[in-house]
């Protein structure tokens, strides 16, 4: 009875997810800013296979103010180039470059899909098309709006498809004496838009009270988005804060419906990945915007002391 008790129990466990996930970081970025565009920042990584290659294509956000999205690639993970038309998006093109999140519909149109915010934070999110991910994107008008009227500033997001409905868990701020929080809203055209879960944030994400928590991210696979993965669970990866919004570190969950369920903080509801704490180093007082993919993570790291970030790499133990 005790041994089959145990035996129940460690298949749990093992299903679950719950044995702790341990990660290296490498000691420096692996792409930092080196445009004028840039302005000492890159930021908010998507790391997918690049299809037809062998090797990983990178999606991300340059600059502070005037924000674009640019585009790198590596066959390592470690050394990457970037592409040679970038930015993708023109910076101050009015429709925003902020917190890019790109997914390809090989499933149904073929098209590769472009989330980024507007540039005033506000006014939702501009969702492009192109067919390459590259070049000649064509802007989806669609309804992304606050969730519940008082969270209306738009971050981070992390959208997929289940079946014929996209799903979307997306990052919003209540900058009114509030946090950031994330929000789940599903689409069957991308165009209409419905906030689910009665417009309630998932708040057992938080770690702290009063504290953010966003960021989030799926693995990806062929240049698709990993929600429900073959063990019937959602593996989300995300940042929150210590102390309101600052400093931020990375952590990891998981639940079986996102809808009516609830998210379990792995690794005992602590950090895989922290900030650094050291006023030299890239990430000082941020790791956020995690982008898993094989035995890696990207993020991007921050000193918001120096007014610089770059993106990150860490490689999980074995």
């Amino acid at each position: 009875m005790i041994r089959t008790s145990l035996l129940l129990l460690c298949i749990a466990l093992s299903t679950h997810g719950i044995n702790a996930e341990e990660w290296t970081k490498l000691p420096d970025p692996v792409l930092t800013a080196a445009h004028d565009y840039e302005q000492n920042c890159v930021c908010e990584p998507l790391v997918m296979s690049d299809q037809g290659t062998n090797k990983y294509r990178m999606y991300y956000r340059s600059g502070w103010g005037t924000t674009a999205v640019g585009v790198a690639f590596s066959d390592d993970g470690k050394t990457w180039e970037r592409y040679e038309n970038n930015p993708i998006t023109p910076p101050g093109d009015g429709l925003g470059g902020m917190q890019p999140w790109v997914t390809n519909d090989t499933s149904s149109s073929g098209f590769w899909y472009l989330f980024t915010t507007h540039p005033d934070w506000t006014s939702g999110v501009t969702i492009r098309r192109s067919t390459d991910g590259l070049t000649n994107w064509e802007v989806v008008e669609n309804n992304l709006s606050s969730p519940d009227g008082v969270h209306t500033y738009f971050g981070n997001r992390v959208m997929w498809k289940e079946d014929d409905l996209w799903c979307l868990l997306q990052e919003v701020g209540d900058m009114k004496g509030g946090v950031w929080e994330i929000f789940l809203y599903t689409s069957k055209d991308l165009k209409d838009w419905a906030v689910r879960r009665n417009g309630k944030p998932y708040v057992e994400l938080q770690r702290s009270a009063n504290s953010m928590y966003g960021g989030p991210s799926f693995e990806t696979f062929n240049g698709q988005v990993v929600g429900k993965n073959e063990t019937g669970y959602y593996n989300l990866y995300y940042h929150a804060g210590s102390d309101g919004n600052l400093p931020t570190d990375i952590y990891r969950a998981s639940s079986v419906d996102v809808v009516g369920g609830e998210w379990t903080v792995e690794n005992g509801g602590e950090a895989i990945l922290m900030h650094s704490g050291n006023e030299n180093k890239f990430d000082y007082d941020q790791v956020a915007d995690p982008s898993r993919i094989n035995d890696m993570i990207f993020y991007d790291g921050d000193n918001n002391v120096n007014a610089t970030c770059a993106i990150g790499m860490s490689k999980k133990k074995t």
